[in-house]
């Protein structure tokens, strides 16, 4: 593993794509949650990403996570925005004078980023939030660090999913989605849903880097 400044631009670059297609998904997802539109604002966000920061692809990787940060404050709205502003925020801290993200240097954003939205979000497993998504991911990590990478990305990816899915056994008990919570069993939640699309458009990304070495 070895993740650098244009690495993270192209999985960036893919969570672009990946979140236009599934836009109309991450929505309906919503419908009975909140206000029916996570997936509308992700992808009307992350369009502005190239064009608010043009330079994005060759900044350093803690520049990189400012500019996410600023993105998430202005430009994505939607609950879990100010989460991800903060979570961004503190993985710039974190890659200062960084060049490349090694292997254990990844386990620990995750972590970073587990604990960030438990603070932010106020939340606990089984609220049926993203925090069941960055869990997981988390946990994946750790049961899966001696794997090489494109083993362990997939296993995250996979463990994600079935974090997700699980979500819909929940009832909501954060957000706008806790006044619907009646109605909220049996749908997955959207934020843990876009988070598990993040995870396995960086697996995709991995892999598709291995085959055209």
């Amino acid at each position: 593993m070895g993740f650098t400044n244009h690495d993270i631009y192209r999985v960036f670059t893919m969570y672009q794509e990946c979140l236009m297609v599934n836009c109309s998904l991450l929505n309906k997802l919503d419908v009975n949650l909140s206000n029916r539109d996570h997936g509308s604002n992700l992808n009307n966000g992350f369009r502005e990403l190239f064009t608010t920061f043009p330079d994005f692809k060759s900044e350093n990787l803690s520049t990189q996570f400012s500019n996410l940060s600023f993105l998430f404050t202005y430009k994505v709205k939607g609950a879990t925005s100010p989460i991800y502003s903060y979570v961004c925020d503190k993985v710039s801290e974190y890659l200062t004078d960084v060049d490349v993200i090694e292997r254990d240097m990844f386990g620990q954003i995750l972590k970073i980023t587990t604990e960030s939205v438990k603070l932010v979000g106020n939340c606990k497993l089984n609220d049926k939030t993203i925090l069941d998504c960055i869990y997981a991911a988390e946990k994946s990590f750790e049961e899966n660090k001696n794997e090489n990478t494109i083993r362990l990305m997939k296993k995250i990816s996979v463990d994600c999913k079935l974090a997700c899915d699980n979500t819909a056994n929940m009832a909501a008990n954060k957000g706008k989605a806790r006044h619907n919570a009646i109605y909220s069993v049996g749908v997955i939640d959207p934020g843990a849903y876009s988070l598990f699309l993040f995870f396995d458009t960086l697996y995709k990304y991995v892999l598709k880097k291995r085959r055209t070495k």
